[in-house]
């Protein structure tokens, strides 16, 4: 069977996302420099979780995004996600994984802190802060997620080289705002 996406055709629709996020994360290190740094300084527990943390919301969302476009190739979903049955039982999973992950994270952050820091946060208000801030970041991101797939595959653009350049981006943009929010917060 031969694919509708060729490799010129990829470069094409990919090369225009690249770009654009690379900007965008530009932009997103230097808006976040100062504010992070003063969270980290307070709170140095911030410096071991951010990196798994914001790869956890990406991962996540791109792991969905990939399951609905298989569903949508094999025509087991449609463009609306019908049966929405099968669309919440996947973005539900993707949330219960998402439940565990940033558990772990904010537990074995703090283990960490402690031994490398000799300072760890309140275990509840680090888990209040992480879990939030990752439940809330990847619900929404893998939403998008969705709404991308729907979008790439409806106008003929291949979801598999140009959704996960924007949900990853997304994801650290959010993701991290919301755990600088959360631990502002919180902290």
């Amino acid at each position: 069977m031969e694919s509708r996406f060729t490799v010129k055709e990829i470069i094409k629709q990919s090369l225009p996302i690249i770009y654009g996020i690379m900007l965008f994360s530009i932009l997103t290190g230097t808006t976040f420099h100062k504010g992070l740094n003063s969270i980290i300084k307070d709170v140095p527990v911030i410096i071991i979780i951010l990196p798994a943390f914001i790869n956890l919301t990406g991962d996540l969302s791109d792991v969905f995004a990939a399951r609905l476009t298989s569903y949508m190739y094999k025509g087991e979903i449609d463009y609306n996600f019908k049966p929405y049955g099968l669309f919440l039982v996947n973005y539900l999973a993707i949330l219960s994984v998402a439940v565990t992950a940033f558990l772990f994270a904010a537990i074995a952050g703090n283990l960490l802190a402690g031994i490398i820091f000799h300072k760890i946060v309140n275990w509840f208000t680090l888990i209040v802060i992480v879990f939030s801030a990752g439940f809330l970041s990847t619900g929404i991101m893998s939403f998008i997620a969705a709404l991308l797939v729907r979008f790439t595959l409806k106008h003929g653009i291949d979801p598999d080289s140009t959704i996960s350049p924007i949900t990853t981006t997304g994801g650290d943009f959010l993701g991290t705002t919301l755990l600088m929010l959360f631990a502002q917060l919180f902290l």
